[in-house]
C-alpha cells in the first residue's frame, strides 16, 4: 500500500489559500461575464445588491462599509448607476441634511433581470458538489468570513463626510 507523501502544515495552508484564490477568481470571472453581457460591472452589481437589501436606502458611507469599496469608488459607481437611471438620491425622512441613495424602479428591474442569470451561474458552479460537500464548504467559508463582516452604522450615526452622493 502506497503512503501519500506528508505535506508540511505551512505547505497545506499555501495550497489551500491558492485553491481558494483560484476558485474565487474563476467564480468572479463567470459572474463578471454575466454582468458585462448586460453592461454592468461587478462593483455596480455589488452596490445594487446593497441598495436592494436596504429599507429606505443607504448613505454613501454605509454603502462603502457594506460593499468594501472605498468612498471615492462608491461615488464613481453611484454616478454611473444614476446616469443609467438605476439609483436616485433623496433626503432622509428623519434628517433632511442627509442624502440617502435608493434603488429606482429601473434599478429594481435591472436587478430582477440579473438575479436569475447570476443564480443560474452560481447553481452551475455549486451544483457539481454533493449536498454534504456544499454544507462543509458553506461552513468553512462562513468561518473564514466571520472575522470580516462589516458593521454598518445606523442612519442616525452615519455621516457622509468625504462622500459624494449620487447626483
Amino acid at each position: 500500500m502506497m503512503r501519500q507523501q506528508e505535506v508540511a502544515p505551512d505547505q497545506e495552508y499555501r495550497e489551500a489559500a491558492g485553491l481558494l484564490e483560484q476558485a474565487a477568481e474563476r467564480s468572479r470571472a463567470r459572474v463578471e461575464r454575466v454582468l458585462s453581457s448586460r453592461a454592468f460591472t461587478l462593483r455596480e452589481w455589488t452596490v445594487l445588491q446593497a441598495l436592494l437589501d436596504s429599507d429606505g436606502g443607504q448613505t454613501p458611507t454605509q454603502l462603502s462599509i457594506l460593499t468594501g469599496l472605498s468612498k471615492p469608488r462608491v461615488s464613481e459607481v453611484l454616478l454611473r448607476l444614476e446616469d443609467r437611471g438605476a439609483c436616485k438620491r433623496q433626503r432622509d425622512g428623519t434628517d433632511a441634511r442627509r442624502l440617502m441613495i435608493v434603488l429606482s424602479g429601473q434599478g429594481r428591474r435591472d436587478v430582477s433581470q440579473l438575479q436569475p442569470l447570476l443564480e443560474a451561474t452560481r447553481a452551475d458552479e455549486i451544483g457539481r458538489l454533493a449536498p454534504e460537500q456544499v454544507r462543509v464548504l458553506k461552513d468553512l467559508l462562513a468561518s473564514l468570513s466571520d472575522a470580516h463582516i462589516p458593521r454598518v452604522p445606523s442612519p442616525s450615526t452615519a455621516t457622509i463626510e468625504g462622500a459624494t452622493p449620487c447626483r
